[in-house]
């Protein structure tokens, strides 16, 4: 009986109860709205992972760049060391072919040291050899030397100890190639004045 007048108190009519039917959604369109959820749901799922995919290649491009950027780095301060040990200096004109025709003491002094001390008035013997036949002579000049053996070897020797120095102080054909090669082209030969001086007697 309550219930029959708590429904009879309502303004029920045909109109307010097919709107409220009408209103209940049926089984297709929960369907509908689900899957339209669902497409939603797909396409955030794969922006998300397009973005993380972009993300973890830039960080590789990121981080090969900066390795190739050491590496650089690296040959460039290699290049710059082996620039500062082995400066790229200009070849020079000329060279000198020194104590070949004229004997100087101080290319022979050994372990001494090199200096010159050609003077027959101090005593000192600065040259300590003449190669590759006269190993042990010591002597301050040219032709302290030459006097020298003469004197204890005979004039024969003498000529034969200088003769051996001279053609084996350097292989002249390959050398002056060489030294063209290297774009020099001027070469100084000192001489000793025995080879130029003139006495008759």
């Amino acid at each position: 009986k309550k219930q029959s007048a708590l429904m009879a108190s309502l303004p029920m009519d045909n109109e307010t109860v097919l709107a409220g039917y009408s209103s209940i959604p049926s089984e297709e369109d929960q369907a509908n709205k689900t899957e339209a959820k669902l497409k939603r749901f797909r396409i955030a799922l794969m922006v998300l992972l397009a973005t993380v995919a972009l993300c973890f290649i830039f960080i590789v491009l990121l981080i090969s760049g900066v390795f190739a950027n050491n590496e650089n780095a690296s040959s460039t301060d290699s290049s710059n060391q082996l620039l500062v040990e082995q400066p790229d200096l200009p070849m020079p004109y000329g060279v000198n072919f020194g104590s070949w025709l004229s004997l100087e003491d101080y290319f022979f002094v050994g372990d001494r040291g090199a200096v010159e001390v050609a003077t027959p008035t101090n005593g000192v013997k600065a040259a300590q050899c003449l190669p590759p036949l006269n190993l042990d002579q010591a002597w301050f000049s040219e032709t302290d030397l030459f006097q020298q053996l003469c004197e204890t070897q005979g004039i024969s020797y003498a000529i034969r100890t200088f003769q051996a120095y001279r053609v084996s102080y350097m292989d002249l054909g390959h050398e002056l190639t060489t030294i063209a090669s290297l774009g020099i082209e001027r070469v100084r030969v000192p001489m000793s004045w025995c080879l130029t001086a003139y006495d008759p007697s």
